[in-house]
């Protein structure tokens, strides 16, 4: 808002936003800039989760976007350029699972980091041919370690689950875990329940609609969990994992909210115990990076105990 107020951010021609949408304050914030810039806005509404009924109006609202955007902007809709850059979408999309699948071989082979870029490539570059290009390298070099043995670390201690964000001010803590316990993330909640294959689809709104729905965990995020939880401790399941860490960001009420059914959740059902690191995704005055490490050693020396009992 600071910034819009400071017109650091570029003035829009027009807003699109959707509601409800997993940060609730992002929508009060966009209610708040269309009714200070005073310019043509349109709001989708996206429905809870994924159902037949939710993706006949999804379909319906893009249809509807298409048309406001057609005359608020004077240009019509290139219907074949859509349907290129979905099948390009598509296909990233379907690259990108096999990618995290892969994750799932001992040892692992693609790097913390490496694997969470993934989230912000397909956020930032989706449609894009050189998202595409990245997720096809990414798959080739992936397959060819896995067909080598060979894995991230020298030797792979602990494979452990990442769920909520991670602190983004400080990445290199996960390269800490790597450095630190030969522990690496081999799962983590933005990319383990995020997306699903995507088939071809004649229409490119229905396209779109599907895949809207199936957007990093929303189902997940918006409840209820009975939904979707057993789903998701069935999938970390099958990782190997040997221990969870749940990165909770204050400013996300969804994030907050579920940790302790996940928690006990993945107790219940792969007998894992979850620590919660408390921290904000940007600002380190909340938790710093020595506060997270600290509560993170006291963590992984229980992991340590519970090897030397088994």
């Amino acid at each position: 808002m600071g910034l819009a107020l400071e017109k650091v951010l570029p003035e829009p021609d027009l807003i699109f936003y959707t509601t409800p949408m997993p940060c609730d304050s992002a929508v009060a914030l966009f209610d708040v800039l269309a009714d200070m810039k005073r310019v043509p806005t349109y709001i989708a509404n996206y429905e809870y989760r994924h159902h037949p009924k939710s993706v006949k109006n999804l379909t319906r609202e893009f249809a509807e976007l298409i048309e406001f955007l057609e005359k608020v902007t004077g240009n019509r809709l290139d219907t074949d350029r859509l349907k290129e850059t979905i099948e390009i979408s598509r296909q990233a999309n379907n690259a990108m699972i096999e990618i995290h699948q892969l994750r799932k071989k001992v040892p692992c082979p693609l790097r913390t980091r490496d694997a969470f870029n993934s989230f912000g490539m397909r956020i930032a570059g989706d449609g894009m041919q050189d998202s595409l290009n990245f997720f096809r390298t990414q798959l080739k070099e992936v397959k060819d370690r896995v067909a080598r043995g060979v894995g991230v670390l020298p030797e792979e201690k602990y494979r452990l689950v990442a769920n909520g964000a991670y602190p983004f001010f400080a990445m290199d803590i996960v390269d800490w875990f790597q450095e630190e316990f030969g522990a690496i993330f081999v799962a983590d909640f933005f990319n383990l329940t995020a997306w699903h294959e995507l088939e071809k689809i004649e229409d490119p709104l229905e396209f779109m609609a599907q895949k809207s729905l199936y957007f990093f965990g929303l189902e997940t995020l918006y409840g209820p969990t009975e939904n979707t939880i057993d789903r998701v401790a069935e999938e970390i399941g099958s990782y190997q994992v040997d221990g969870s860490v749940y990165f909770t960001h204050f400013g996300c009420k969804q994030a907050c909210g579920l940790q302790k059914i996940y928690r006990d959740k993945i107790l219940e059902r792969l007998g894992l115990p979850t620590v919660v690191i408390d921290m904000d995704i940007s600002d380190p005055k909340i938790v710093s990076v020595d506060q997270m490490k600290n509560r993170i050693r006291e963590y992984m020396s229980v992991l340590d105990g519970m090897k030397v009992r088994h």
